[in-house]
């Protein structure tokens, strides 16, 4: 993680819980990470993370959509689309 990047993704697996998930989302922006998005595939939720969060900024469920921002530009996905 040294260095950090502009975005993560990381889909939990089903033995993954939110606490475990995320002391790996605060070591990802601590590196340097501008925006994380850890997937919830059974729940069909996406978190968000942002720089400073020491919890989600949000969290996308159906009918939501997965947006970019400044990070990844004119990036935006449909979470429908996502966990059809």
């Amino acid at each position: 993680m040294a260095g950090g990047s502009g975005s993560v993704v990381e889909v939990a697996s089903p033995h993954q819980y939110r606490p475990e998930m995320g002391a790996k989302a605060r070591l990802y922006l601590a590196a340097g990470t501008r925006l994380l998005w850890v997937l919830w595939p059974r729940q069909r939720q996406v978190d968000v993370w942002r720089p400073g969060d020491t919890a989600p900024s949000a969290t996308l469920r159906d009918g939501e959509w997965l947006d970019g921002e400044d990070v990844v530009a004119g990036f935006r996905y449909s979470l429908a689309r996502l966990f059809a």
